[in-house]
């Protein structure tokens, strides 16, 4: 071990293989303990409440865990408990390329791409909603931004607004396709 390893609290004792992966399993249980710990407690961690894990991390994990098997401890313990979320990278992912975020989008696939619901309306709280917001997604799969600008008599802006906050709420996404 160098002098540079010596920050890292492994035993200065030589270590077997079967050594390093019980300590692997020890720090895992440990993790997954208090994983499990917050889930139960009903509590989420400020980071992911406040957006503070950025998006492309999130939909990382998904990735790993739908392509791969690979599930981290906050998929498992923290992001599986909003099953709007877990809908939304599901459909993101097996459909890549397909379906985008809003700030994947150029500006004129912004006005011309459909916007897709990702949750089936049983997940939804409604109570969190807003009467325009259950309208564009009552409305979804058939029209574009723009064609939801008209039809809900909305000003652009109203409507880009409410389109980020609602992809941001992993309520939507969007395709070229119906």
């Amino acid at each position: 071990m160098t002098a540079a390893m010596r920050t890292f609290p492994f035993p200065e004792k030589k270590m077997g293989f079967i050594d390093l992966i019980n300590i692997r399993l020890q720090a895992n249980k440990r993790l997954q303990n208090e994983m499990r710990k917050i889930y139960f407690d009903g509590k989420i961690p400020e980071s992911v409440i406040k957006g503070l894990i950025p998006k492309e991390r999130i939909r990382e994990d998904f990735n790993l865990a739908f392509n791969y098997g690979i599930a981290a401890g906050y998929l498992k313990f923290i992001y599986g408990k909003n099953k709007v979320m877990v809908e939304y990278y599901k459909k993101l992912i097996q459909y890549k390329g397909l379906l985008k975020e809003w700030h994947e989008l150029s500006e004129n696939e912004r006005n011309t791409w459909i916007i897709h619901k990702i949750p089936d309306f049983s997940m939804l709280d409604f109570g969190l909603l807003s009467q325009t917001e259950v309208d564009i997604l009552k409305y979804s799969g058939k029209f574009t931004s723009t064609e939801m600008v008209k039809k809900l008599n909305l000003s652009s802006e109203n409507m880009k607004n409410l389109l980020i906050k609602m992809n941001d709420k992993y309520l939507i996404l969007f395709s070229a396709f119906i």
